[in-house]
Formats: C-alpha cells, structure tokens, sequence
C-alpha cells in the first residue's frame, strides 16, 4: 500500500516509548510489551487504551516494504522490528489482543496474529491472506476482531470496481502463477459487489471527536483499482484526529503533525477515510 506522502512528522520523543532498551529480536521486543503491559494493568483497560500503548511502543521503528513477500509457499511472517502499514496494525492488534486475553506466549501471539492476517485465520496459500484492506476489515469484522464504524459516523456508499493486483500482475510475482491469479480475481469480483462506505475528507472533520484513540483507520483513495491506499491508528492530539502510522516517507513509524483532515485535502488522491474499530476478544464470538 502506497503511503500519505511527505507528511511532516511529530518526533518520536512526543511520544516515546515506555521502555527503551537495546537491539531485541522479535520475540524479546513482544515480551517486553507484554511484560510492561501486564506491570500496568492493562489487561483490563478499555480496547482502545491497550491499541493505543503498544502502538507507542513501536514509534521510531523503521518503515519497509514487503517484508511478507517471501519464495516459497506462503507462512507467518513475524517481524516487530521494521513494518509497513499493514503489518504495523496487524502486529498491533494481535499483541493487544494477546495483552486483553492475558496471553504471554509466542505461540498465543503468532496465533492471533495468523488469525488476523489471513481469510478465516487460516493459512492456505498466497491467496489466503487478505491483500486488500476493506476486505481485511470485512473478514476480522466476521471473525469479531473489530466493527466497521464507518456506515455509523456517516459514512457514504463507496462503489467502485478492484481489480488493483490482477491488472498490474508484473508487480505481484505470486500472480505469475495462473491458479492464484484467478483466485485473486475471484476475490476482487467479491469485493467489487460487497457494500462498502467511506466518510469524505470533507466530511472528517465534522465526525473526527467520534472516532477514538486506538481506532483503526483506512485512507480510500482514487487510485484505479484499489481501496484503501494506506493504514494507521486513530490518536487525538490537541483534541484533533492524527494517524499513528508507518509512512515511507519519513521512514519510522511517528504521528502526523497536521490533523488528518488536512493531510488528505493536501493529497488529491486520498479521498476520505474508513474506522474499524478493535473489539476485546473475551467480547468477540465468531460470526457466521
């Protein structure tokens, strides 16, 4: 997914992490923010807060892209130590899951991690992981992982044919294969007919004090083909929504120093937005 652009970017130390210590692996930097976590009760707090604290804890790393990308049949990927911006609230969200659940194993976090990335929370395959985001939002939606608040805030209907992946296959190796191709179009045939809403740019500002800290947040874009062009967290600064993100540009994961409103009139491309919201898991039964 494309990032905001050159959005300028409030300094790491804003926000700084809890804990600051030296170069961890990914299973010493997922026990930390567990270990902290646990030190400050936060197992009971609302969704949103324990969001919001492990998506601090991750300021100032690295952006890359593709780091799921890999030769050979497709397996969970577990890298805590660079993102990009789906990875950064997949990794987010299945830490803060594991954080609401009083779980503490790697084997628990790569489980809700697994659940979270892939179609049903199975792995089967290329296709099986959920490359476009309103259908990210649409599968963890059914698997009771998060709502889509959008409709709700006054959002409008937002029709449009996706078809990003099968028409630029050159960019997607995997699609060489003509099985997952089809798959893939498959899926794009369904997302293209399934119901989908976006609340406007010019819209945001007047719904912005009802989306929370923690919230989930999908920039839509113009962009032929394609959805959602990039994803952050929801975090209020001075009473305004920013986006708690990884950005290319800038190469960490920061917050924005201009509300988000205003970063998407200044990108012509970037249309509007849509919230998923995290729902606590012991609050979460699998929908059929």
């Amino acid at each position: 997914m494309a990032a905001i652009g050159a959005i300028p970017l409030v300094a790491p130390s804003l926000f700084s992490r809890l804990v600051a210590g030296p170069e961890e692996d990914d299973e010493g930097i997922a026990g930390r923010i567990l270990r902290v976590a646990k030190e400050r009760s936060l197992r009971s707090a609302a969704m949103g807060e324990i969001v919001t604290f492990v998506a601090r804890q991750f300021l100032g790393t690295r952006y890359a892209a593709g780091t799921l990308e890999e030769e050979g049949e497709e397996r969970l990927v577990v890298n805590l130590r660079e993102f990009d911006c789906v990875t950064l609230v997949e990794s987010t969200l299945a830490l803060s899951r594991c954080i609401a659940m009083g779980v503490d194993t790697r084997e628990g976090f790569r489980r809700e991690l697994t659940r979270i990335r892939y179609r049903g929370g199975v792995i089967d395959g290329y296709a099986s992981r959920l490359h476009y985001f309103s259908d990210w939002i649409h599968d963890n939606e059914r698997k009771g992982i998060v709502n889509d608040e959008t409709s709700g805030l006054g959002g409008a209907p937002a029709e449009k044919t996706i078809d990003f992946m099968t028409s630029r296959p050159g960019n997607y190796p995997r699609l060489l294969n003509t099985a997952v191709r089809a798959a893939i179009m498959a899926q794009e045939r369904t997302i293209s007919t399934r119901q989908r809403f976006s609340i406007s740019r010019d819209r945001l500002p007047a719904v912005e004090e009802k989306i929370l800290d923690g919230d989930i947040l999908g920039i839509t874009t113009s962009i032929s083909g394609l959805d959602i062009t990039h994803t952050g967290f929801a975090l209020k600064v001075d009473g305004r929504l920013h986006s708690l993100h990884a950005p290319m540009t800038g190469g960490v994961v920061s917050v924005g120093d201009r509300p988000l409103a205003d970063v998407l009139h200044a990108r012509p491309t970037q249309t509007g937005v849509v919230v998923a919201r995290p729902v606590r898991p012991d609050a979460s039964p699998e929908k059929n």
